[in-house]
Protein backbone atom coordinates (compact mmCIF):
# COMPACT_ATOMS: atom_id res chain seq x y z
CA UNK A 1 0.00 0.00 0.00
CA UNK A 2 1.73 3.67 -0.85
CA UNK A 3 1.43 5.89 2.28
CA UNK A 4 -0.03 8.28 0.27
CA UNK A 5 -3.20 6.18 0.96
CA UNK A 6 -2.98 6.96 4.32
CA UNK A 7 -2.01 10.54 4.37
CA UNK A 8 -4.46 13.06 5.62
CA UNK A 9 -6.84 15.56 4.02
CA UNK A 10 -5.83 19.16 4.25
CA UNK A 11 -9.61 19.67 6.04
CA UNK A 12 -8.68 17.09 8.34
CA UNK A 13 -5.35 18.07 9.29
CA UNK A 14 -6.58 21.68 9.66
CA UNK A 15 -9.36 20.07 12.13
CA UNK A 16 -6.32 18.94 14.41
CA UNK A 17 -4.05 21.17 13.56
CA UNK A 18 -4.08 24.98 14.48
CA UNK A 19 -2.01 27.11 13.36
CA UNK A 20 -2.96 30.06 15.33
CA UNK A 21 -2.34 30.23 19.46
CA UNK A 22 -4.84 32.01 20.58
CA UNK A 23 -7.31 28.56 18.83
CA UNK A 24 -4.84 26.04 20.45
CA UNK A 25 -6.17 24.64 24.08
CA UNK A 26 -4.16 26.00 27.19
CA UNK A 27 -3.08 22.41 27.78
CA UNK A 28 -2.26 21.11 24.34
CA UNK A 29 -0.32 24.87 23.78
CA UNK A 30 1.24 24.22 27.50
CA UNK A 31 2.50 20.50 26.35
CA UNK A 32 3.81 21.60 23.20
CA UNK A 33 5.73 24.75 24.56
CA UNK A 34 9.48 25.26 24.01
CA UNK A 35 11.30 27.53 26.03
CA UNK A 36 12.36 31.14 23.58
CA UNK A 37 15.42 33.53 23.78
CA UNK A 38 14.11 36.74 24.76
CA UNK A 39 15.68 40.29 23.95
CA UNK A 40 14.72 42.68 26.85
CA UNK A 41 15.15 46.64 25.28
CA UNK A 42 15.18 49.45 27.97
CA UNK A 43 12.52 52.01 26.64
CA UNK A 44 14.83 54.98 27.90
CA UNK A 45 17.89 53.41 27.03
CA UNK A 46 17.57 51.56 24.47
CA UNK A 47 19.81 49.06 25.97
CA UNK A 48 19.37 45.80 25.21
CA UNK A 49 19.83 42.53 26.97
CA UNK A 50 18.75 38.63 26.96
CA UNK A 51 16.52 37.60 29.20
CA UNK A 52 14.26 34.10 29.55
CA UNK A 53 10.95 33.38 29.93
CA UNK A 54 11.28 33.41 33.57
CA UNK A 55 12.86 36.69 33.78
CA UNK A 56 9.24 37.75 31.81
CA UNK A 57 7.04 36.24 33.82
CA UNK A 58 8.90 37.47 36.99
CA UNK A 59 8.55 41.45 35.64
CA UNK A 60 4.49 40.68 36.39
CA UNK A 61 4.78 39.34 39.52
CA UNK A 62 7.67 41.44 41.02
CA UNK A 63 6.16 43.89 44.27
CA UNK A 64 9.10 46.16 42.69
CA UNK A 65 7.80 48.42 40.70
CA UNK A 66 9.20 52.04 41.75
CA UNK A 67 7.21 53.87 38.63
CA UNK A 68 4.08 52.30 40.07
CA UNK A 69 3.42 50.81 36.17
CA UNK A 70 5.15 48.26 34.16
CA UNK A 71 4.62 48.36 30.71
CA UNK A 72 5.75 45.47 28.57
CA UNK A 73 5.66 45.28 24.76
CA UNK A 74 5.91 41.79 22.98
CA UNK A 75 6.90 42.82 19.97
CA UNK A 76 8.60 41.23 17.16
CA UNK A 77 7.94 40.35 13.35
CA UNK A 78 4.71 38.34 11.79
CA UNK A 79 4.98 34.84 12.85
CA UNK A 80 7.89 35.14 15.34
CA UNK A 81 5.22 33.90 18.28
CA UNK A 82 4.19 36.76 19.99
CA UNK A 83 0.29 35.38 20.73
CA UNK A 84 1.60 32.19 21.87
CA UNK A 85 4.27 33.78 24.21
CA UNK A 86 1.32 36.13 25.42
CA UNK A 87 -1.00 32.95 26.01
CA UNK A 88 2.06 30.96 28.02
CA UNK A 89 2.17 33.99 30.26
CA UNK A 90 -1.59 34.48 31.17
CA UNK A 91 -1.11 30.56 31.90
CA UNK A 92 1.83 30.81 34.16
CA UNK A 93 -0.12 34.17 35.76
CA UNK A 94 -2.88 32.47 36.54
CA UNK A 95 -1.11 29.32 38.01
CA UNK A 96 0.83 31.80 40.10
CA UNK A 97 0.30 31.33 43.84
CA UNK A 98 -0.13 34.80 43.51
CA UNK A 99 -2.49 34.92 41.24
CA UNK A 100 -5.83 35.58 43.63
CA UNK A 101 -3.87 39.07 44.21
CA UNK A 102 -3.72 39.90 40.48
CA UNK A 103 -6.65 41.23 38.15
CA UNK A 104 -5.81 39.03 34.36
CA UNK A 105 -6.97 40.25 31.41
CA UNK A 106 -5.77 38.57 28.35
CA UNK A 107 -7.19 40.46 24.87
CA UNK A 108 -7.33 38.63 22.51
CA UNK A 109 -5.71 39.69 18.68
CA UNK A 110 -8.75 38.93 17.33
CA UNK A 111 -10.80 41.23 19.76
CA UNK A 112 -13.27 44.37 18.61
CA UNK A 113 -12.99 47.69 20.17
CA UNK A 114 -16.25 46.66 21.85
CA UNK A 115 -14.74 43.38 22.88
CA UNK A 116 -11.50 45.36 24.59
CA UNK A 117 -13.99 47.51 26.77
CA UNK A 118 -16.37 44.94 27.41
CA UNK A 119 -13.29 42.97 28.94
CA UNK A 120 -11.75 45.26 31.08
CA UNK A 121 -15.23 46.41 32.29
CA UNK A 122 -16.15 42.49 33.05
CA UNK A 123 -15.15 42.69 36.79
CA UNK A 124 -16.93 45.31 37.74
CA UNK A 125 -20.25 44.26 36.21
CA UNK A 126 -21.70 44.12 39.15
CA UNK A 127 -20.78 47.13 41.07
CA UNK A 128 -23.57 49.62 40.74
CA UNK A 129 -20.94 52.97 41.29
CA UNK A 130 -19.64 51.84 37.52
CA UNK A 131 -23.09 51.32 35.90
CA UNK A 132 -23.37 54.59 34.35
CA UNK A 133 -19.57 54.88 33.46
CA UNK A 134 -19.62 51.29 31.76
CA UNK A 135 -22.95 52.44 29.73
CA UNK A 136 -21.50 55.33 28.68
CA UNK A 137 -18.76 54.15 27.49
CA UNK A 138 -20.06 51.30 26.06
CA UNK A 139 -22.71 53.87 23.85
CA UNK A 140 -19.01 56.01 22.77
CA UNK A 141 -17.61 52.59 21.65
CA UNK A 142 -20.78 51.88 19.90
CA UNK A 143 -20.88 55.43 18.51
CA UNK A 144 -17.52 55.35 16.97
CA UNK A 145 -17.43 56.30 12.59
CA UNK A 146 -15.06 54.70 10.73
CA UNK A 147 -14.30 57.61 8.69
CA UNK A 148 -13.69 60.27 11.64
CA UNK A 149 -11.48 56.86 13.14
CA UNK A 150 -9.20 56.98 10.07
CA UNK A 151 -8.39 60.66 10.23
CA UNK A 152 -7.84 59.84 13.88
CA UNK A 153 -5.61 57.43 13.28
CA UNK A 154 -3.63 58.91 10.53
CA UNK A 155 -3.11 61.73 12.76
CA UNK A 156 -1.50 59.58 16.07
CA UNK A 157 0.34 57.59 13.44
CA UNK A 158 2.08 61.06 12.70
CA UNK A 159 2.65 61.81 16.04
CA UNK A 160 3.65 58.07 16.72
CA UNK A 161 6.24 58.15 13.41
CA UNK A 162 7.59 61.86 14.73
CA UNK A 163 8.05 60.30 18.28
CA UNK A 164 9.91 57.18 16.96
CA UNK A 165 12.18 59.36 14.90
CA UNK A 166 13.29 60.72 17.75
CA UNK A 167 13.65 58.03 19.32
CA UNK A 168 16.07 56.53 16.61
CA UNK A 169 17.99 59.38 16.42
CA UNK A 170 18.92 59.62 19.86
CA UNK A 171 19.80 55.64 19.44
CA UNK A 172 21.72 56.46 16.32
CA UNK A 173 23.67 59.47 18.38
CA UNK A 174 24.88 57.01 20.88
CA UNK A 175 25.66 53.96 18.96
CA UNK A 176 26.97 55.26 15.39
CA UNK A 177 27.64 51.92 14.21
CA UNK A 178 24.12 50.85 14.12
CA UNK A 179 23.47 52.76 10.56
CA UNK A 180 21.15 50.97 9.26
CA UNK A 181 18.66 53.52 11.46
CA UNK A 182 19.44 56.16 8.75
CA UNK A 183 17.19 55.37 6.58
CA UNK A 184 14.46 54.23 8.99
CA UNK A 185 14.96 57.53 10.54
CA UNK A 186 13.95 59.02 7.21
CA UNK A 187 11.03 56.91 6.44
CA UNK A 188 9.61 58.32 9.62
CA UNK A 189 10.24 61.16 8.95
CA UNK A 190 8.61 61.07 4.90
CA UNK A 191 5.83 58.78 5.47
CA UNK A 192 3.62 61.11 7.10
CA UNK A 193 3.81 63.72 3.74
CA UNK A 194 3.48 60.34 1.59
CA UNK A 195 0.28 59.53 3.70
CA UNK A 196 -1.51 62.94 3.79
CA UNK A 197 -0.34 64.41 0.41
CA UNK A 198 -3.59 65.81 -1.28
CA UNK A 199 -2.99 63.72 -4.25
CA UNK A 200 -2.39 60.52 -2.40
CA UNK A 201 -4.43 60.53 0.75
CA UNK A 202 -7.82 59.86 -0.52
CA UNK A 203 -6.19 56.65 -1.96
CA UNK A 204 -4.21 55.42 1.75
CA UNK A 205 -7.62 56.60 3.80
CA UNK A 206 -9.68 54.29 1.15
CA UNK A 207 -7.10 50.94 0.83
CA UNK A 208 -5.18 50.78 3.57
CA UNK A 209 -6.21 53.06 6.67
CA UNK A 210 -9.98 52.34 6.57
CA UNK A 211 -8.81 48.39 6.43
CA UNK A 212 -6.78 48.64 9.74
CA UNK A 213 -9.09 50.84 11.63
CA UNK A 214 -12.22 48.98 10.52
CA UNK A 215 -10.62 45.81 11.82
CA UNK A 216 -9.65 47.45 14.63
CA UNK A 217 -13.31 48.41 15.55
CA UNK A 218 -15.33 45.20 13.91
CA UNK A 219 -13.00 42.82 15.24
CA UNK A 220 -11.56 39.65 13.24
CA UNK A 221 -13.02 36.04 12.70
CA UNK A 222 -10.73 32.88 12.89
CA UNK A 223 -10.94 33.06 9.34
CA UNK A 224 -9.99 36.23 8.45
CA UNK A 225 -6.39 37.36 7.34
CA UNK A 226 -4.38 38.65 10.28
CA UNK A 227 -2.65 40.62 8.26
CA UNK A 228 -5.60 42.59 7.16
CA UNK A 229 -5.20 44.44 10.78
CA UNK A 230 -1.64 44.73 9.83
CA UNK A 231 0.67 47.48 7.71
CA UNK A 232 2.40 45.48 4.92
CA UNK A 233 5.01 46.34 2.19
CA UNK A 234 2.28 46.59 -0.75
CA UNK A 235 0.41 48.89 1.12
CA UNK A 236 2.88 51.41 0.32
CA UNK A 237 3.02 50.83 -3.63
CA UNK A 238 0.83 53.32 -5.77
CA UNK A 239 -1.56 51.89 -8.31
CA UNK A 240 -1.23 52.25 -11.70
CA UNK A 241 -4.46 54.74 -11.85
CA UNK A 242 -2.62 57.01 -8.95
CA UNK A 243 -0.83 60.43 -11.25
CA UNK A 244 1.93 60.45 -8.82
CA UNK A 245 2.95 63.72 -11.13
CA UNK A 246 0.24 65.37 -9.01
CA UNK A 247 1.87 64.54 -5.66
CA UNK A 248 4.34 67.06 -4.16
CA UNK A 249 7.57 67.47 -5.30
CA UNK A 250 9.32 65.50 -2.14
CA UNK A 251 6.71 63.48 -2.05
CA UNK A 252 6.80 62.37 -5.88
CA UNK A 253 10.92 61.96 -5.14
CA UNK A 254 10.66 60.01 -1.58
CA UNK A 255 8.59 57.63 -3.48
CA UNK A 256 10.30 57.18 -6.79
CA UNK A 257 13.22 56.55 -4.89
CA UNK A 258 12.50 55.04 -1.68
CA UNK A 259 9.76 53.03 -2.08
CA UNK A 260 8.98 52.41 -6.06
CA UNK A 261 12.36 50.79 -6.79
CA UNK A 262 12.75 48.45 -2.94
CA UNK A 263 12.46 45.31 -2.78
CA UNK A 264 9.78 44.46 -0.51
CA UNK A 265 12.47 42.99 2.14
CA UNK A 266 13.80 46.63 2.34
CA UNK A 267 10.22 47.81 2.61
CA UNK A 268 9.32 45.37 5.60
CA UNK A 269 11.07 47.10 8.95
CA UNK A 270 9.18 50.34 7.44
CA UNK A 271 5.72 48.69 8.26
CA UNK A 272 6.66 45.92 10.49
CA UNK A 273 9.71 47.45 12.81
Amino acid sequence: MMLTNYWPQAAAVNACIKNEAETADISVLLAVHQPSPLVQRNAGTNLETLATEKDLLDAFLTNDVPGGALIVPITGPSGVGKSHIIRWLDAQLHRSPKSKQLHIIRIPKSASLRTVVELILAPLANDPRYAKPSADLNRAVAEVNVKDAVITFRAHLENALSARRERMIAELREHPNRTHLKALIGHAEKLPRLFSDAALDQHFITNVLTRIVARAIGGRSESDDETLSQFAAEDLMLPREIDLNQAARQVREYYQVQIAIAPAERLKPIVDP
